[in-house]
């Protein structure tokens, strides 16, 4: 079973919310009535794509709207683990900064995955945290090449 998660992260303080619906025809509904109000107001701009618009502010991207398929198929009490990579990189269209996964073992190897990454670009890795249910790093290589990334538990919300 397939289910289709309607992701939103907001900067700078990244806030995360998913919704997750049953057919695609759901999930691009709720995404169109999402960035709707944006469009129709002239302080924004919107770069709107078929799964992934991002949202312009006063000179400063303020919110990224995304579209991506999940297989979530054990989804206990509504509860997923999420990678978050967050910094100046994660606006561009196309590059990925969200990962939802069914379990924290799933979760834990984007993680690595990403730490290893940047530490093969050598990106001033900083701030290394990984323990239970505590996994963070920070990176800081030049002005455009900063941020972090963790996993988090999020409870997810379901329409549809």
């Amino acid at each position: 079973m397939k289910i289709y998660a309607l992701t939103t992260l907001q900067r700078y303080g990244i806030e995360i919310q998913v919704r997750l619906f049953d057919t695609i025809e759901q999930c691009r509904k709720e995404y169109n009535l999402l960035i709707k109000d944006f469009e129709n107001n002239k302080d924004y701009i919107v770069n709107k794509g078929t799964e992934h618009t991002e949202i312009e502010y006063d000179e400063g991207l303020e919110l990224l709207v995304s579209i991506q398929t999940y297989e979530l198929n054990d989804v206990i009490n509504n509860q997923v683990h999420c990678v978050i990579k967050g910094n100046q990189d994660c606006y561009k269209i196309c590059n990925e900064n969200l990962y939802l996964f069914n379990n924290q073992t799933k979760a834990r190897k984007q993680f690595f995955d990403i730490l290893i990454e940047h530490e093969e670009w050598e990106c001033g890795i900083e701030n290394v945290q990984v323990k239970y249910n505590e996994e963070y790093f920070s990176f800081d290589d030049d002005e455009y090449e900063w941020g972090h990334c963790r996993i988090e538990l999020i409870k997810i919300e379901s329409w549809g």
